[in-house]
């Protein structure tokens, strides 16, 4: 719901994403992605709007298995989409995992040998204390820097807090790394994909409630 703030101004919240809510979700994280450093690399032939038409097949897996789970945000508004993995879950069962393979086979094609390699390693930096991973966090794009992807983000960095349980994250957008630093995330390690884009590998640890 949206509600008013004593100055009258309009406040998003957030809420668990609904099963109804899953398509618009997996649009808005397509196209939030469409121009990402990381998905040009992965599918360098496609315009833009081509990407995202093709995002839709590689975040709708993700949605569903973050519904049933891990954690799914959005906003009041839908405009901003948060899908994160729990301490010690494996997020993607196989049904998710052979919707990905036919994602790889059908968009990425010749390249999926050498993005496979790529994911393969960034996983390898993956920590192995249990934390709470942030798989996605996307807003649309006319609606960008407007505090929504904070708010998306809020409940599950209000509980990591909480409950005194690290989050960790990739980014392979330079632009973020400020937005994820003053939500307590700081660049532990970088890793740079073959011919592509530096992931930078961000770390939080929970932070005491007057920090929050």
């Amino acid at each position: 719901m949206v509600v008013a703030h004593p100055t009258g101004t309009p406040e998003i919240t957030p809420h668990h994403l609904l099963q109804t809510e899953a398509e618009p979700a997996t649009g808005v994280l397509a196209a939030a992605f469409a121009d990402d450093p990381m998905f040009t690399w992965m599918c360098p032939e496609l315009s833009v709007p081509e990407r995202e038409q093709a995002l839709v097949g590689f975040f709708a897996p993700f949605v569903d298995a973050s519904r049933r789970r891990g954690h799914a945000y959005a906003t009041d508004d839908r405009a901003s989409v948060a899908l994160w993995s729990p301490p010690d879950v494996a997020l993607l069962d196989d049904g998710a995992l052979e919707a990905l393979g036919q994602f790889f086979v059908e968009v990425i094609g010749e390249r999926a040998e050498l993005v496979g390699t790529a994911l393969q390693e960034v996983e390898a930096r993956h920590p192995t204390e249990p934390h709470f991973y942030l798989g996605a966090i996307g807003t649309r794009p006319e609606l960008r820097g407007r505090g929504r992807g904070r708010v998306a983000l809020g409940p599950v960095l209000e509980r990591c807090d909480q409950t005194g349980v690290p989050a960790y994250l990739e980014s392979s957008s330079i632009r973020n790394v400020p937005f994820y630093e003053r939500l307590g995330f700081v660049v532990t390690d970088e890793v740079r994909l073959a011919d592509g884009p530096v992931l930078r590998l961000m770390w939080r640890e929970p932070r005491p409630p007057e920090q929050s």
